[in-house]
């Protein structure tokens, strides 16, 4: 297969849907040096098993795809979302344009299948049908999964409530018929909807169905329902020790099986599970909710009637829960001569599930510019640059591997601006957090392809500067010691140019740029008397910045106040404090030792060029200094926005509640050293559409290059 070249695209999106798609040539394709010529034919190889036909089959621990050019039997593939920026999942908002594109672009990539989580609309697989027509003999495989009705699960907290039952069900027969292109779907929110004419089961590889289950859902289900019969069905039953859950897991996949028999179709299921409601016992786990209940695949069987067979599909990341820390076999577990606790949790679970495929549906790691949690060997939930993703996925992927599991399916093709995180989705109302772009919310910044805001290709760091006069506004200009600052902000980050009259003055005394975001009493930059209003300020001396807000309106300390994980003298009156995020409350292990609070230093900024086709290029890079031209880019919520759209900040009082009040304007002044500069302040209009680029993450090959290793 030969690599195409990639385009960078420029997508304006409207909150209708509407889009206008602009291509250009990027000078660096990130995947040209990989090799994608797959070895052999990737057709799929249909047999008939039982009056059933089948190309995909399990056989012990492997689950196998029967091909023109052999049976292949590890699978790396990649998650694919329902949404771009601008819209939430439910509103279904790729168009088919885009996944034609996507879908040339993952084989690009080298991946030989893909796994979506519900019900797509008609173009998603008219697109994959016409993709797979025309790469016949290199396809991509499909794995389709199913919503569940998630919110009656979780309030009503009884998976055998009939409704739940009744809608489950009708849910799975309404996709088997879809992907079987034999389905007229009512309009309903957030589901596909429409004519479906479009055929993709001759690619069809699986099913895996479910969610992340809720713990505490699971449990009073089961209490609930103690003493049901275990599920006995055409195509799968329950053994004798399956929990309630578990049985009505092996309802659900006896479901699927019969309308996919209906159709004369035969194929490996599964239902989806994660780290937190595994069958292992996890005794080193701190948090209670983390290790409360079990679900087993174990307990789910299919029949001799179902030739197509049964696998387990888990979501693991490397960086939660934290038992992977401290749990003997899994924290000082070695692998290939290292520490790998990530490789001593797949090893367990492989030993666990032996006789059944294991395929981690779900694993990878973000880039973002902060993290939600640390893992010792630095596979963190946030904060990677682009080229340690790729390597860090590429690693994570020949781990899989090697432990002996039947696939990985990285988590995800596309960033993805409507997910939210748990240190910092406090401070960041969730009705309009797919209008913006947080780039401290880590889970936003998952993907092999970066949904970046308007100006990223507009507004580069790199020392030139020649660029901003045309997409920025000056809000001072002087014959002062600071000559001139002009402002610009997309959907991600507000952009600022500071030009001095000498060269990198920095080095000689502190440049400050002070932010006034709240009401009332702030405090001064350098002294009480300059700018005392100030809530927010970045501090630029020699070659680091950073940064601060003041101790009063500290989010985090105010946020935790009930709690003494703070010293005193972080609250004292003036004090400026560097802005961090939280990343593990302390806790008290099982022998009796009290962690102590982690923290992200996220308001130290990294300084470096933003452009893709420089080799020092560092995604999180928010200002670059050269000579007397200071060039920034301020992740929104480092200066206290909530939603820079609406004009929305937080405002944190000192009892920890949160108020999102708004503001018509920023004032903004620049110090330097005793010297104080006011601008104009700045001023921009509310938005609801926004535009973004797509582009393929730097280091990208490396990834890839394991990816097609681990396909041939």
């Amino acid at each position: 297969m030969a690599v195409r070249s990639p385009v960078l695209l420029v997508l304006v999106l409207a909150l209708s849907g509407c889009a206008r798609l602009e291509a250009i040539a990027p000078d660096v394709d990130p995947l040209s040096q990989v090799d994608a010529e797959f070895i052999g034919d990737w057709t799929p190889l249909v047999e008939t098993v039982g009056g059933l036909d089948r190309f995909a089959r399990t056989e012990g621990e492997r689950l196998i795809i029967a091909t023109e050019g052999g049976d292949r039997d590890f699978h790396a593939g990649v998650n694919v979302g329902a949404t771009v920026p601008g819209h939430f999942p439910g509103e279904l908002a790729v168009d088919a344009a885009t996944y034609r594109r996507w879908f040339d672009q993952i084989s690009d990539f080298g991946f030989t299948s893909i796994r979506v989580y519900t019900m797509l609309p008609p173009h998603f697989y008219a697109e994959l049908r016409a993709h797979n027509l025309e790469n016949a003999d290199h396809p991509l495989f499909l794995i389709h999964g199913a919503w569940p009705p998630e919110e009656e699960i979780v309030t009503g907290q009884d998976f055998y409530d009939p409704h739940v039952i009744e809608e489950f069900k009708q849910e799975l027969s309404d996709l088997v018929d879809v992907v079987h292109g034999n389905a007229v779907i009512a309009d309903r929110p957030g589901r596909g909807h429409g004519t479906y004419v479009d055929d993709v089961s001759p690619w069809l590889m699986g099913w895996a169905i479910g969610i992340e289950w809720d713990a505490g859902a699971v449990l009073a289900s089961d209490a609930t329902n103690a003493g049901v019969e275990p599920y006995q069905g055409g195509y799968f039953n329950a053994t004798a020790d399956a929990t309630p859950t578990e049985s009505w897991m092996a309802m659900m996949l006896d479901q699927v099986a019969a309308a996919e028999a209906s159709y004369g179709d035969t194929m490996p299921l599964a239902f989806v599970n994660w780290v937190t409601t595994d069958p292992l016992d996890h005794p080193e786990e701190p948090l209670e909710r983390e290790d409360l209940v079990s679900v087993d695949p174990m307990h789910v069987r299919p029949t001799a009637d179902w030739p197509g067979g049964y696998f387990a599909g888990y979501h693991v990341y490397p960086y939660y829960p934290d038992f992977q820390r401290y749990e003997p076999g899994i924290a000082d577990y070695i692998h290939d001569g290292e520490l790998n606790p990530y490789a001593g949790l797949l090893a367990k679970y492989a030993e666990h599930h032996a006789g059944v495929p294991f395929i981690v549906l779900e694993y990878g790691v973000p880039t973002g510019m902060a993290k939600a949690h640390e893992e010792p060997l630095g596979r963190n939930q946030g904060d990677h640059t682009e080229q340690e993703q790729a390597a860090i996925n590429a690693d994570l992927l020949d781990v899989i591997s090697e432990v002996g599991l039947a696939g990985g399916y990285v988590f995800a093709w596309t960033d993805e601006w409507f997910k939210l995180t748990w240190n910092t989705m406090d401070y960041e109302p969730a009705d309009r957090r797919a209008i913006w772009m947080n780039a401290w919310t880590n889970e936003a910044h998952f993907g092999l392809v970066a949904s970046e805001p308007a100006l990223a290709t507009l507004l580069v760091l790199d020392g030139d500067g020649s660029d901003w006069p045309e997409h920025s506004r000056a809000i001072l200009e002087s014959e002062g010691a600071v000559r001139e600052v002009r402002a610009a902000n997309d959907e991600g980050f507000l952009y600022l140019r500071i030009v001095t009259d000498q060269s990198e003055p920095w080095h000689s005394e502190p440049l400050m740029v002070g932010f006034d975001v709240l009401d009332g009493e702030g405090a001064g930059l350098g002294t009480d008397s300059l700018f005392p209003s100030a809530d927010y300020r970045m501090v630029i001396e020699g070659g680091s910045a950073r940064i601060e807000v003041r101790s009063d309106a500290d989010p985090m300390l105010n946020a935790y106040s009930r709690f003494e994980f703070f010293p005193a003298s972080d609250s004292a009156p003036g004090r400026w404090n560097l802005h961090r995020l939280i990343t593990n409350r302390p806790y008290v292990l099982h022998d009796g030792t009290e962690t102590t609070v982690e923290l992200d230093d996220a308001g130290l900024l990294h300084h470096g060029t933003t452009d893709p086709n420089d080799p020092e290029f560092d995604s999180r890079s928010t200002w670059f200094a050269s000579g007397t031209t200071i060039e920034i880019r301020i992740p929104w919520q480092a200066i206290g926005f909530a939603d820079p759209s609406t004009h929305r900040v937080f405002d944190v009082a000192a009892d920890g509640m949160i108020t999102y009040p708004q503001i018509d304007s920023m004032p903004i002044t620049v110090t330097l050293g005793n010297r104080a500069f006011e601008t104009t302040g700045y001023e921009w209009e509310d938005w609801n559409r926004v535009s973004f680029t797509e582009r393929v993450k730097a280091g990208s090959g490396v990834f890839a290059a394991k990816v097609i290793e681990l396909s041939r």
